[in-house]
C-alpha cells in the first residue's frame, strides 16, 4: 500500500511538472530566422534599420538619433555576410563620416529582438558619431 501512495504520489509530480513546463515553453517568446524586415527602436536612442536577407547576404539601410522625437541625424547603408546562424557582421556608412570610411557592428538575432553591438565607428573629422554602442530593435 505505502509503495502506491508513494508511486501515486511521484506521478502526481510529475504530471504536474510537464504541465509547467508546457505552460513556461508556450510563454518562450521565438528568435527570428531572418534577418529580413523593418526593425526600430523608439526611446533614446532611437534607431531603425530596413534590412533584406538574401542567402547569406545581408543588405539594407539605417537611420539613428540620440533624440526621443526620432528626428533622423545619422544614416546610411548597411551590408554584411552572415557567418553563423543568427549572427551578421556588418559595415555601415554614415553621412557624418569621411567619404568611403565604414564602421562595424554585430548583428544578433535574439528571442528579444534584433541587437546591434558596435564594433568600430566610421572615422570621422568633425561632429559626433551617433552610431549607437548596443541597442535591441523589434520587428515591426
Amino acid at each position: 500500500m505505502r509503495t502506491q501512495i508513494i508511486l501515486a504520489s511521484t506521478l502526481f509530480i510529475l504530471s504536474n511538472s510537464g504541465a509547467i513546463a508546457k505552460k513556461a515553453a508556450a510563454k518562450s517568446v521565438a528568435t527570428p530566422t531572418s534577418f529580413s524586415g523593418h526593425w526600430e527602436k523608439k526611446k533614446d536612442p532611437f534607431c531603425q534599420m530596413t534590412l533584406e536577407q538574401k542567402g547569406n547576404k545581408v543588405t539594407g539601410e539605417y537611420s539613428t538619433s540620440p533624440y526621443a522625437d526620432g528626428k533622423k541625424v545619422q544614416d546610411g547603408d548597411i551590408t554584411g555576410t552572415i557567418m553563423k546562424p543568427g549572427h551578421v557582421r556588418v559595415t555601415y556608412t554614415s553621412g557624418f563620416a569621411n567619404e568611403g570610411s565604414k564602421g562595424k557592428a554585430d548583428l544578433d538575432l535574439t528571442s528579444r529582438g534584433l541587437k546591434w553591438t558596435l564594433v568600430t565607428s566610421p572615422t570621422q573629422d568633425y561632429g559626433e558619431d551617433y552610431s549607437p554602442t548596443s541597442v535591441v530593435m523589434t520587428k515591426k
